[in-house]
């Protein structure tokens, strides 16, 4: 199994935008959203910002070529600020789960940009909850030791 982590390219918003969907539909699970009268979830301008903002490098993820998921970071973390990182969304399809794919994707992202990282889940989603505790905790320890130091917040419900 092939897991690929590449920067997206503007002519990959669309793809970007409708994985952004199936991630809120995710979300609309665990806290009760409704569908909008258009059909999507989400508010538009927040959604289009994460393309728009100059802090955000999306990068879309490939599993043996096949499209797996994304990951927004930010820098400028939404709570530590200036001068760490935030994985502000992190998205895997739910046929690639539970196979070590996200844990090699935030390896990869921690791997791209050293430095201080911020990571947060909202407290309702107990899914990405388990994945920070469990699988991935292997990752943030030697992301810690190797001096890329991330940081865990389980009250992230502001954003």
């Amino acid at each position: 199994m092939k897991v690929e982590l590449r920067q997206a390219r503007p002519q990959e918003l669309a793809v970007l935008r409708r994985l952004m969907q199936l991630y809120l539909y995710d979300f609309a699970a665990i806290d009760d959203w409704a569908i909008g009268d258009d059909g999507l979830y989400g508010n538009a301008a927040t959604i289009e910002s994460f393309w728009t903002d100059p802090r955000m490098t999306s990068f879309l993820v490939r599993v043996d070529s096949a499209l797996a998921g994304f990951v927004l970071v930010r820098d400028g973390a939404h709570f530590a600020g200036e001068g760490t990182r935030d994985i502000s969304e992190f998205f895997i399809l739910r046929r690639h789960r539970r196979r070590g794919i996200g844990t090699e994707t935030a390896r990869r992202v921690f791997d791209k940009f050293r430095g201080k990282w911020e990571v947060t889940q909202l407290t309702r989603n107990l899914e990405a909850q388990a994945f920070c505790d469990g699988s991935s905790q292997a990752t943030l320890e030697a992301a810690t030791r190797s001096g890329r130091a991330p940081t865990a917040r389980r009250d992230a419900a502001l954003r």
